[in-house]
This record gives structure tokens, sequence and C-alpha cells, in this order.
């Protein structure tokens, strides 16, 4: 959404960015994408060597992630 001036010859203001936008360009985001993207090239790359053992490891990390959830950052 953009707003204009009273002045017309001035530049154009831009309204300030909505509070998601804020959240989901955090580093903490960036910082989970990264290690997600990385534990599933691990975990592909792994069940060429052993596959038995990826398969169970793909099965276990969500049970865990359930058991023992991640603190959530409160919303600004």
């Amino acid at each position: 959404m953009l707003m204009v001036p009273p002045n017309e010859g001035d530049d154009m203001m831009v309204a300030p960015r909505p509070q998601i936008m804020n959240i989901i360009i955090s580093r903490s985001f960036i910082r989970k994408v990264a290690v997600t993207l990385f534990l599933n090239i691990v975990l592909i790359g792994l069940s060429f060597v052993l596959p038995r053992l990826a398969m169970i490891l793909y099965v276990v990390i969500p049970v865990i992630s359930f058991l023992f959830p991640v603190k959530r950052n409160k919303i600004m």
C-alpha cells in the first residue's frame, strides 16, 4: 500500500512493513531453513549408504520435535 504525501512533487512514502514480514525475514527463520536443508541433505546422503538408519531417523526426528518443542519467541 503506497501513501501519497501532501506535496505531490515529493517522493512517495511506503507504508510500514506488516508484522508478518518482519517475522518471515528474521534471522531465526533463515537459520531454521538452513538447518532443515542441511539435515535433509545429510539424511538423503545417508540413505544411499545406510538406508535403514536413514529411514529410522526420518521417522524419529519429527517425534522428538513433537515431544520436545522449541520455545517460541514472543511476537512483537
